[in-house]
């Protein structure tokens, strides 16, 4: 089976920062929630639309 060396980085780093935050899912949104308030100029967000 082919693997997709993305999906791989993505899964090692999220077995990282689970053992990080002792799988302790509180501590992953935690810490999740601090780096989204750093880096609030890369996010992107869903634009509103009106349908009228």
């Amino acid at each position: 089976m082919w693997k997709d060396p993305i999906v791989e980085e993505v899964r090692k780093r999220r077995l990282k920062i689970e053992e990080e935050c002792e799988n302790d899912f509180d501590k992953i949104f935690r810490q999740a929630a601090e780096i989204q308030k750093k880096l609030t100029e890369r996010l992107v967000s869903k634009p509103s639309f009106s349908l009228n």
